[in-house]
């Protein structure tokens, strides 16, 4: 897995209040949703940072910063779909990392050559849409042993076959917008 540093804002509560689904998008560099109590949730790629190596059993997220130019850019890709966020106060901050698996795709299920190893992983800015089923399925093969619908896809053992990729792709460093790139060619996109 690579992971990127990742940046999420959330509004102070606005005078008008902001009806949206939610929106990921690449163009715009990231996404936003309605948050609670009138508010809005900004999540921001920062497209050109390198990756982010955790090389510490002591690491914390506390330890991750972000140039304070990164919100307003943010809010200036976002301008035309949000206008709101122009005149927006913030009333938090959060720094966090991403992470992307060798083809794109979330990594989801037992690792056979470790019983009882379940892993739910990978799943970059779609934590919001995935989460949710990802504990689903998690629990079906906890309880079950299997799935009520075929993940095979996203299997940890899908990475088996292809070592020799696998260590290449680990041993680069690219920024994250080469990773996106690279994970919507992949998609046909």
């Amino acid at each position: 897995m690579k992971s990127f540093v990742h940046q999420r804002y959330v509004t102070t509560t606005l005078a008008d209040r902001f009806i949206s689904p939610p929106v990921n998008t690449d163009p715009y560099g990231g996404y936003v949703r309605p948050a609670r109590g009138g508010r809005i949730l900004m999540g921001c790629e920062t497209l050109d940072r390198e990756e982010y190596r955790v090389t510490s059993t002591e690491f914390e997220m506390s330890q991750l910063t972000t140039p304070s130019r990164v919100r307003t850019d943010c809010c200036q890709r976002f301008a035309d779909f949000v206008p709101a966020l122009a005149d927006a106060n913030w009333e938090s901050e959060r720094v966090g990392l991403l992470s992307f698996s060798v083809d794109g795709e979330p990594v989801l299920g037992p690792v056979p050559q470790l019983p009882g190893l379940f892993v739910a992983g990978s799943f970059h800015s779609g934590g919001f849409s995935y989460n949710p089923v990802a504990g689903l399925f998690l629990a079906e093969y906890v309880v079950d042993g299997r799935t009520s619908l075929d993940i095979s896809a996203f299997a940890p053992q899908r990475f088996l076959d292809k070592p020799a990729d696998i260590e290449r792709h680990l041993a680069r460093t690219v920024t994250q917008r080469h990773t996106v790139t690279t994970w919507v060619r992949r998609r046909g996109s």
